[in-house]
């Protein structure tokens, strides 16, 4: 089987990859940004918004698509010019982002109004147009999946280690209006692990998937649970001024971001990691990496 990986060097990419490994031969398509040290992986730098790169890069057929790095149309039309034919299956990674809240209320199920929600800027629209195109060109070997919040080994994204940085230097956390703002989750693993499931499936049908923990957590709980597994006692401090934005001084925004995941959790075979189950294994993962750091944001620095 030959699988073609556009992006995979870090966090949500590298989990994909490392689960894939031995499943086929893997050709990977990234800038060369970053080094991954992971054998028999056949790595190609090339731009995937070069057509001409592209082009050359991809020489051969392949049986599986797994896309990390596609966030405009321009990166999705570049591969569908490229690719010698359609794969057998084509993974894309998007977005909860693509979901649009005036046209419908979280939690947002796979059929609730897309085009991508303003708080996210340009970010869920460009992902959505995406899926569109994507879908337009191979409708019945598509795969979307639509993660919330993910989290994880090699999250680059300031929000576990942010809450942990302060837990652990015994520093306030500052909580956006009353702390029960509701969010949810999804492990980076499951992820990898629901398309590596997939893979040899006939009996899973194409189309959009919200992928994440069956359960929503507060802003308190979120809290909380961080401080249970690094064993500290949280200090919070709420927030109610409306003109000081949430992503100022806390890592998310003050917006539920729920899904409903009963059509992924229905697949046999299938599950998904539980929040504490997974958050431990992060918080580990962290620990021994050194990767924990606190540097209060300039909001944090005037209140204090």
């Amino acid at each position: 089987m030959k699988i073609l990986m556009l992006g995979g060097t870090y966090f949500i990419g590298l989990s994909i990859v490392r689960r894939l490994q031995g499943r086929g031969h893997i050709t990977m398509v990234n800038r060369g940004s970053r080094s991954i040290d992971i054998p028999g992986i056949n790595l190609i730098k090339c731009d995937r918004r070069n057509t001409e790169e592209l082009a050359k890069a991809l020489i051969e057929d392949y049986d599986i698509v797994v896309d990390v790095s596609a966030y405009e149309p321009s990166d999705i039309h570049s591969v569908l010019t490229c690719l010698k034919k359609p794969p057998q299956k084509y993974f894309y990674i998007s977005s909860a982002a693509v979901y649009n809240r005036e046209g419908s209320a979280p939690p947002f199920d796979e059929n609730a109004s897309g085009g991508g929600d303003s708080i996210w800027g340009d970010y869920g629209a460009l992902k959505y147009e995406c899926e569109q195109i994507l879908g337009e060109h191979m409708p019945s070997q598509l795969f979307i999946l639509r993660p919330p919040y993910v989290y994880g080994p090699h999250n680059y994204l300031e929000r576990e280690q942010f809450i942990w940085a302060r837990l652990l230097h015994q520093k306030s956390v500052f909580v956006p209006g009353d702390g029960q703002t509701r969010v949810q989750f999804c492990y980076v693993e499951d992820i990898a692990s629901f398309i590596e499931h997939l893979i040899f499936r006939s009996d899973v049908a194409p189309g959009a998937y919200n992928i994440g923990e069956n359960r929503y957590y507060s802003f308190q709980e979120y809290i909380e649970l961080l401080a249970e597994v690094s064993q500290t006692t949280p200090i919070i401090r709420y927030v109610n001024d409306p003109k000081v934005s949430a992503r100022t001084y806390f890592p998310f925004r003050n917006d539920d971001l729920t899904l409903n995941v009963n059509k992924i959790i229905r697949i046999p075979g299938y599950s998904t990691t539980t929040f504490l189950d997974g958050i431990r294994q992060t918080y580990e993962w962290f620990n021994a990496h050194g990767s924990i750091f606190y540097t209060p944001t300039e909001q944090e620095k005037a209140w204090y």
